[in-house]
């Protein structure tokens, strides 16, 4: 699993960034798949930014862009950490008015039904290989997340897509919210 220990200033004591679980799945998924662009659309804490500089560290460098309307000193520290921080792009933006094609794209931003239906049409219409998706299955219990919960329901369906979903397991409280990873195969998430 991947050493967060380097990053405890990353911990949210609200429990909304992604957990070591699901950031693990993302790091595996960095070393699978060598992306040559990535891009992380809501970045918080940058607790998920912990995966793209462990990456590195493993010799996996893509370049990073990490899109969000406010960045804080926590992830501006992740980046600094970073054995090569000029590997990472921050654009200080709504997801909406940022577009490029990537390997990877990482959705953990505004997940009400609009803004997570642009987020995902424009990943899903760039042909983005591999969707990684935070929040899937907070709805209806959160009913701010139906837009994560709908589109993550969309990509099921949709044939160019594999879709592997962890929606928690009921001995571990934190992984409840759910993560998706899509792509042109299954990918595993809770690796045992």
């Amino acid at each position: 699993m991947i050493n967060l220990t380097r990053y405890p200033y990353t911990q949210d004591k609200n429990g909304w960034a992604m957990d070591d679980t699901h950031i693990d799945a993302l790091y595996r998924l960095l070393l699978h798949v060598k992306p040559k662009v990535v891009v992380e659309v809501g970045c918080w804490y940058g607790r998920s930014t912990c995966a793209y500089v462990e990456a590195q560290r493993m010799g996996i460098s893509p370049t990073v862009h990490l899109v969000d309307i406010s960045f804080t000193d926590s992830l501006r520290k992740v980046v600094a950490n970073a054995p090569d921080h000029t590997r990472f792009i921050l654009h200080e933006c709504s997801s909406n008015d940022f577009r490029i094609a990537a390997d990877i794209v990482v959705i953990d931003a505004d997940h009400n039904s609009l803004p997570a239906a642009r987020d995902f049409g424009w990943a899903v219409g760039w042909r983005t290989p591999w969707i990684v998706a935070h929040d899937v299955c907070a709805y209806p219990k959160m009913t701010d997340h139906q837009g994560a919960w709908e589109q993550g329901q969309e990509l099921v369906i949709n044939p160019h897509y594999k879709v592997s979903i962890d929606e928690g397991r009921p001995d571990d409280g934190k992984t409840w919210r759910g993560l998706l990873i899509a792509g042109p195969e299954e990918f595993e998430i809770c690796k045992q």
